[in-house]
């Protein structure tokens, strides 16, 4: 009530929708009639969208499978869940695979730079593999919801993030992103499948020999976690196996090059007794066994030496790389140098985080010697100047020995791996030493310093200068300047009296650390 006729009314709505304002004024002592031109009606439409009150829907939004055309629904709403009337909003998406690494196109990997956003989005460090990222189109419908499709065809764990610029969608709702979003593999292609392992082109004589078989679907993905299970089975030579949901059958042929012979190939287990066939070559009994990682180990042994044609059919269709050449040597277990082989399982460490490489022994043959131990190697580390990590051995069986190591300290590390030979001593193996360059970790504010040495008294009217620098977790000076250092640095009296000052912070010369520099407004010194 203003006093000279005029009242100002205020209310606030949260809900939008249809309204109509009714406003009345006293007449007579127990009446009340409309003003004029009353009641009013009105429409209250939705406010500036809000992403963390925007919802999402749809099963693509936690699961797929490889090569399907995948669509989720986004509805844009304001900060009191109502959905927004009209389109516009710069809604995007993107899926971040956990394990697998965006190609180079020479069938290696693109590596994290510190300008990378995609890179320090994922949390990955300057050097670390480029995360495999896919991108979802994203159709405006002009009211309210936006239609996010994407079609991914490496199955695996990816993170499915919805954002409404660089904000994420949903954080006041219960569909928050990111997503943990799995792509399951497709079907069964047997034109894609493979074999892996030693065995598949090198066996001693009468010893056990081992290879896989890869079931995989037609984009090359295993089979693990596909929801179609299946099972590998041998189908024996001169066996019809009759087709079985659920059920891949397996054909194999080796053909002696020296000897021109072919030698049936039979399930180990089977009870048929067969006469020998002076035509062909020793019969092999075959067991196949699944694995837990969804392939299936082949084992067999071959009792006469030479060279070999291998030919693997599953349900008929010969698999991709067959058929495939096998030599077969007099058995020998003693552990060789020149042939044994050592591999980073990544291309470079992280501080803090743990490290391994892949010793595999072999024979002179180049052959896997199971009868190899940890007397067999010696692992030795050369640091420069710093503490190295003491690298620790473990034998996983079968002639496969782990090396792992775990260090904080950034920097590059040596590793001269040694076999056994036949004199009793110990030789490097061809890969060795391994070189190791292990990078710091991520950004940590906490950690990193300022050098404000001499900065306890200074002359009124000179520019204050210090310089920051970036470190990691552990210390580690950071090689480059990070974009999400983002350092700020005021000036305030403490008597609490004055303006307080902010610093203008620039990149240092060669792009390690920062320079922050006290100006008052007109550009000079406070």
């Amino acid at each position: 009530n203003t006093h000279v006729g005029l009242y100002n009314v205020q209310y606030m709505i949260t809900q939008a929708g249809s309204y109509t304002l009714h406003i009345k004024k006293p007449f007579g002592v127990d009446e009340e009639r409309y003003i004029r031109d009353a009641p009013f009606p009105f429409t209250l439409t939705a406010g500036p969208t809000e992403p963390e009150s925007c919802t999402s829907k749809g099963d693509g939004l936690y699961r797929s499978e490889a090569g399907v055309v995948t669509k989720v629904t986004v509805e844009a709403r304001d900060k009191f869940g109502n959905l927004r009337a009209i389109g516009g909003d710069p809604i995007n998406a993107f899926a971040i695979h956990s394990e697998a690494c965006e190609s180079d196109g020479n069938g290696g990997c693109v590596l994290c730079t510190s300008s990378d956003a995609l890179c320090a989005f994922a949390g990955r460090a300057v050097g670390t593999n480029k995360p495999l990222t896919v991108y979802a189109d994203v159709e405006d419908k002009g009211n309210n919801d936006y239609i996010l499709t994407y079609t991914i065809t490496v199955s695996g764990i990816y993170s499915y993030s919805l954002r409404l610029n660089t904000t994420h969608i949903g954080g006041r709702t219960i569909t928050r992103s990111p997503f943990p979003l799995q792509i399951s593999p497709s079907s069964l292609d047997a034109g894609m499948s493979t074999v892996t392992g030693d065995g598949a082109r090198l066996a001693q004589q009468n010893r056990r020999t081992e290879f896989f078989l890869w079931p995989r679907d037609q984009f090359g993905n295993s089979l693990a976690g596909s929801r179609e299970r299946v099972r590998i089975s041998l189908c024996s030579t001169d066996i019809v196996c009759p087709a079985r949901s659920g059920t891949a059958f397996v054909t194999m042929k080796l053909y002696n090059k020296a000897t021109g012979l072919f030698h049936d190939v039979n399930d180990k287990y089977e009870t048929i007794i067969r006469q020998p066939d002076p035509a062909k070559g020793t019969p092999i009994n075959v067991e196949v066994n699944a694995e837990a990682d969804s392939s299936s180990s082949v084992v067999f042994s071959i009792p006469d030496l030479g060279d070999y044609e291998v030919t693997v059919n599953v349900n008929g269709i010969p698999i991709r790389g067959t058929p495939f050449n096998m030599s077969v040597f007099p058995a020998d277990p003693d552990p060789f140098p020149y042939t044994s082989t050592v591999v980073r399982g990544d291309d470079v460490g992280v501080a803090g985080r743990k490290a391994s490489g892949r010793l595999t022994v072999r024979n002179k043959y180049g052959i896997r010697t199971p009868e190899a131990s940890n007397k067999n190697i010696v692992v030795l580390h050369y640091v420069s100047n710093r503490p190295g990590p003491e690298p620790k051995v473990v034998n996983l069986g079968e002639g496969y020995f782990d090396i792992e190591y775990q260090t904080t300290t950034a920097g590059l590390y040596q590793f001269s791996v040694a076999v056994s030979d036949s004199t009793g001593g110990h030789t490097p193996i061809p890969t060795s030493p391994l070189v190791i360059d292990v990078l710091p970790f991520i950004f940590d504010a906490k950690s990193s310093i300022a050098n404000v040495q001499g900065l306890g008294q200074v002359v009124a009217g000179v520019v204050v200068t210090f310089t920051m620098l970036s470190r990691d977790t552990y210390g580690n000076e950071l090689p480059e300047v990070f974009v999400e250092d983002d350092y700020v640095a005021t000036l305030a009296r403490s008597d609490g009296t004055g303006a307080t000052l902010s610093a203008v912070v620039s990149q240092a010369p060669g792009g390690k650390g920062w320079i922050a520099s006290f100006e008052d407004s007109a550009g000079g010194a406070p």
